[in-house]
């Protein structure tokens, strides 16, 4: 037993001497530990470890959410399954254009979400891009017609039928059919082009059985097309 007067260290460091009261950190053996200005904010052992806790408690939890906010890239660019198809835009531009996509989503390293909405904006982009240049076509193809309507007058329905006549002997000549040579005009948007119609206006009017009339002292009577455009190449 303790002898009277002599008082033992309480919980909170007492030590009973001098009435005064010790700190915990005074019993720390590391010097560089004991005069370290954060450790002395807290008042007990109990105090820092739950604090300790916490902090963990909550690098865990940051882990976690960093963890979870990584996005999930697939493992094939296919796997990302973006649609082929687009409304309003041709099904091969737009089946090429979702490959490219997949294919940069892929390396990106993005998710499918991510891919997803990268796409849809891409997608709407370039749709309005076909839409301005065609409108912009149409506008060319339309000034051109009145340019023309205004030139030939009635006879612009006869001279564009003509000019198209003689084009497609031309290319029956090299053994393009009638109707492969206008579907290729159309699809390709040829026949339409304005530098093109004045072309085939032009060739028709010096290949027309009027021009070899008028042109008869110029030995171009009987002479095929191929001879009369490229005089050079039959020598």
């Amino acid at each position: 037993m303790a002898e009277e007067g002599q008082q033992t260290q309480g919980s909170t460091g007492d030590t009973g001497q001098g009435g005064g009261e010790a700190n915990w950190y005074d019993s720390i053996a590391d010097e560089a530990l004991k005069g370290n200005e954060t450790l002395k904010t807290y008042d007990s052992v109990e105090s820092l470890a739950k604090a300790h806790l916490t902090v963990q408690a909550e690098a865990a939890a940051l882990k976690k959410q960093i963890e979870d906010s990584k996005p999930v890239v697939p493992e094939t660019p296919e796997a990302y399954e973006l649609p082929t198809k687009f409304e309003g835009m041709p099904d091969d531009i737009a089946t090429e254009l979702s490959q490219s996509m997949a294919k940069v989503a892929h390396a990106a390293g993005l998710s499918k979400e991510q891919a997803a909405k990268a796409y849809d904006a891409l997608m709407a982009y370039e749709l309005q891009e076909l839409k301005d240049a065609a409108a912009a076509i149409q506008k060319q193809v339309a000034e051109t017609e009145a340019a023309l309507k205004k030139e030939y007058g009635d006879k612009y329905a006869e001279t564009m039928n003509n000019a198209f006549l003689r084009c497609s002997q031309i290319a029956g000549k090299v053994g393009i059919k009638s109707e492969d040579f206008k579907a290729f005009l159309d699809d390709t948007g040829i026949g339409d082009n304005p530098t093109f119609i004045k072309f085939a206006i032009s060739l028709a009017d010096l290949i027309s059985p009027d021009h070899f009339a008028r042109n008869a002292a110029g030995d171009t009577r009987g002479k095929s097309a191929a001879e009369v455009l490229y005089p050079s190449m039959s020598k």
